[in-house]
């Protein structure tokens, strides 16, 4: 590995780390154990540049005055050809408030997509932004979702998904 790719790495890695840092900072800072429920679970998703792919997913309500949720997540795509590619996610959701008795809630927002691509020894790790939104359909203890976001910046794609959540 040359030395300029390194430090390139090492660069990339302590602004993922500070990112990190970041968004742990404001869980910590806004969620209270009682509002708190996190929520884990699996998605199946398909990008229009990295073809299907599958998911985990963490979501935590953030507790605030507004109906903010912090969703991390990992998923690993499976590319046509040689190629490898996954990415990891961390987003602020704002679910939209809804008139009447409803299992449905819609939501909207972004964050930061830090996207890892690699085919034959070569690889590159970018960072972009995700734009989207979709809806959740409560139930008692699962929460199906269907989601679509933008990324800009990164893997320049549109990612579409569906999946389900856990512990809610």
């Amino acid at each position: 590995m040359n030395p300029a790719r390194l430090l390139r790495e090492v660069g990339m890695m302590k602004r993922v780390l500070f990112l990190a840092a970041l968004f742990l900072g404001v869980i910590a800072s806004g969620a209270s154990p009682v509002t708190a429920q996190m929520e884990f679970g699996a998605e199946a998703m398909f990008g229009s540049e990295t073809d299907a792919g599958l998911g985990a997913r963490l979501q935590l309500p953030l507790g605030t005055e507004i109906p903010l949720d912090f969703q991390g997540g990992f998923n690993l795509f499976f590319p046509d050809g040689p190629a490898e590619y996954w990415e990891i996610n961390g987003n602020l959701w704002y679910t939209i408030p809804t008139s009447g008795s409803t299992n449905v809630e819609p939501y909207a927002g972004g964050g930061i997509n830090l996207g890892h691509a690699s085919v034959s020894g070569f690889s590159n790790t970018d960072i972009g932004l995700n734009l989207g939104g979709g809806a959740r359909f409560i139930f008692e203890n699962t929460t199906p979702f269907v989601e679509a976001r933008f990324v800009i910046g990164g893997a320049e794609q549109f990612v579409i998904g569906a999946g389900v959540l856990f512990g809610g």
